[in-house]
């Protein structure tokens, strides 16, 4: 967290009272081989998902069968690994569904979870939003609040928090696309629906706008004359279509046919677009980017990954670097009977950078490739996929991809117990630690579990410390008097010393958070007697640092991690 100083030292102090626990000992392994398990039961646990949780933590959800029906679960882990409820999670929705479709989860800007499932408890099916706090406690009621429907013909529903702490849930309902938008208290603020005569309608994926736009984009694929396409849409706050008013609103594909059964997700590019990637009937890739004005940047269609015509390439997954504008396309690279993972990387007018031919991650061998899974990574891709050499023989592995396509850290891996492995998720924190979390085992007794990638690509140790004096926190960064600061101890933040930043706030504009003041600090206080110039000011940040790294400095106004301009030792 920051604190101004001004020349005339005017400060005013938010204070507002949290409970910080401590951090408990480290629960990541550093083994490939013996991963953390979240859910290991009698019965399927099945389709896990993984989001990180602002100040530090996770949640992991997935469908668990233990008993008849696959009911929705959750579990939060703490920064370090270590499961903050009980074993096996709280069950959020005890269900009856004797299969399972795809569900949403989110999380809010105070740290709550919101899921969004099909809900077979009522007399007929329903949408279900739910939202748990951190302690477990369900804010929305036991049973979450059921969005307004009149047919049982619903399926896959997403959620997303919005920037202003409102949440909007997404759904396939018969052959159009529903939403509906709620305030924090779960009251409704509208209801939107897609439709289009003769045109069947699913649902593909739903985020939240991004940065301070406080809307939400929602995608879905059209049916038409046999052709499966791709559209999108932006509604703003107030329920106003803001791509395209009239169905079916912007259409990102209709150039060939999506592949069958294929509802390809997005990433929205934090200013209010959006990236999409995708593949068609051809087994050909393709990418393109939205911006916030509803702007296809690429031109209509997209840009294939690669012009090679001899290869075919599958399954991608789409991310976005909003420092340089770049939207990056990993994928499954198909030849002669063999399979390879590949990359390729556009600029902002969709031009690709990474030769024609893409990046090559994992060459081309005689082993299957399933779940190319990617996140951004401080402007590095950090790759997962899993390699089948036969069946039950499944291992994970990840490589984390520079700018210019070239390997950061070699291939390396994640998961090498050989069995089934399936539906891998992956998130990454502000700190830099991603998590991946997969289904493990025979389909009908799969269980759960997750790993822990860190910034340098080693696996297990210590979480870096958590964010210093976040907003909310009981001691949040102040001046005592005229030249020194204060804040929060050691303990609530994990760290062991303190890096003190401070500077100019002329410089705030252009992005820079300030050079390195004082470094290795043992106290949660320190002195600064220097005055800024008349009509100047001067700003502050506190990171922690652990065996673990350094932590983070706090996010901006648009979500973006702080970066130094000159980091501390």
């Amino acid at each position: 967290m920051s604190r101004p100083r001004a020349a005339a030292l005017a400060c005013l102090v938010f204070f507002a009272v949290a409970v910080v626990a401590p951090p408990a000992l480290a629960q990541w392994s550093s083994d490939p081989a013996v991963n953390s398990p979240i859910a290991v039961k009698s019965g399927d646990q099945v389709q896990p998902k993984v989001r990180p949780i602002p100040g530090g933590g996770w949640y992991v959800s997935w469908f668990d069968n233990e008993t008849s029906g696959y009911d929705v679960v959750l579990q939060r882990l703490d920064a370090n690994g270590v499961a903050q409820w009980a074993a096996g999670g709280i069950r959020v929705a005890d269900l009856g569904f004797s299969s399972t479709e795809d569900y949403g989860l989110d999380v809010d800007g105070s740290g709550n979870a919101l899921l969004a499932f099909n809900d077979d408890r009522f007399a007929t099916r329903k949408i279900t939003a739910t939202k748990i706090d951190p302690a477990g406690s369900p804010l929305w009621g036991a049973n979450g609040i059921q969005m307004p429907e009149t047919t049982g013909d619903v399926h896959s529903p997403k959620i997303a928090a919005t920037s202003d702490g409102q949440v909007v849930v997404a759904w396939t309902s018969g052959s159009s696309v529903k939403l509906h938008r709620m305030q924090a208290d779960g009251t409704a603020v509208w209801d939107r629906v897609r439709t289009s005569s003769g045109v069947t309608l699913g649902l593909s994926d739903l985020k939240a706008a991004g940065g301070s736009d406080t809307g939400a984009i929602v995608s879905w694929v059209r049916t038409q004359s046999s052709n499966r396409h791709l559209v999108a849409n932006k509604v703003d706050a107030a329920g106003n279509w803001k791509w395209n008013a009239t169905p079916p609103g912007l259409v990102i594909y209709d150039g060939n046919s999506l592949q069958m059964g294929s509802f390809p997700p997005f990433v929205n590019d934090g200013a209010g677009g959006a990236a999409f990637g995708w593949y068609d009937l051809n087994q050909q890739c393709f990418a393109q980017h939205v911006t916030s004005a509803g702007v296809e940047a690429f031109g209509h269609n997209g840009v294939a990954a690669s012009t090679d015509g001899s290869h075919t390439r599958v399954a991608p997954s789409v991310q976005f670097n909003p420092a340089t504008g770049e939207t990056l396309l990993f994928f499954i690279e198909q030849f002669a009977g063999q399979q390879g993972v590949y990359g390729q990387k556009y600029n902002a007018s969709g031009a690709r950078q990474w030769t024609n031919n893409g990046a090559v991650i994992r060459p081309l061998a005689g082993v299957s490739v399933m779940d190319v899974t990617a996140v951004q990574a401080g402007g590095d891709s950090l790759v997962f996929w899993t390699d089948e050499t036969g069946y039950a023989q499944d291992a994970i592995y990840a490589q984390r991809v520079g700018g210019n396509g070239s390997a950061v850290c070699a291939t390396f891996p994640v998961s090498t117990l050989l069995a089934i492995k399936a539906n891998t998720d992956a998130s990454i924190n502000a700190a830099g630690m991603t998590v991946a979390t997969w289904q493990q085992g025979d389909f009908g007794s799969a269980d759960v579990y997750t790993q822990n990638v860190n910034a340098d690509c080693s696996l297990g140790g210590s979480a870096p410390p958590l964010e210093v004096s976040p907003p909310g926190a009981a001691q949040p960064l102040i001046f005592t008097d005229g030249i020194t600061l204060l804040w929060e101890d050691k303990s609530a933040s994990g760290s062991d010393t303190f890096n003190l930043y401070r500077g100019d706030t002329t410089t705030l504009p252009a992005g820079q958070c300030g050079d390195c003041l004082q470094s290795g600090l043992t106290s949660s206080t320190s002195t600064d007697s220097t005055a800024p110039g008349s009509g100047l000011g001067f700003f502050y940040l506190v990171s922690g640092k652990n065996a673990g790294g350094e932590g983070p400095l706090g996010n901006d106004s648009a979500g973006h991690a702080r970066q130094p301009a000159t980091a501390c030792p």
